[in-house]
């Protein structure tokens, strides 16, 4: 973890978190929304953990590994409406 990262997480997570949440509610997420989460810093990730927390969003944690056609298949295998990217 860089000094940024652990700065943020110990100190400064609920600004962070909130930078985050508001980005995405102005993209439309929502209570209730799912968001796949693919992100390898841990930094980013517990931030927009976080932020979907307070959007009352569930997030589905996907490996970075994830190829463009695992994503395809992830998304198409997902009800209409039910997934915000």
């Amino acid at each position: 973890m860089t000094p940024r990262s652990a700065g943020c997480i110990s100190s400064r997570a609920p600004t962070c978190s909130n930078r985050v949440a508001n980005r995405l509610h102005a993209q439309g997420v929502a209570c209730g929304d799912r968001i796949i989460l693919m992100l390898g810093n841990p930094a980013d990730l517990w931030e927009t953990i976080l932020a979907a927390m307070k959007l009352g969003a569930v997030v589905i944690p996907a490996t970075t590994l994830l190829t463009p056609v695992d994503l395809r298949d992830t998304i198409a295998a997902t009800p209409e409406g039910e997934l915000t990217l």
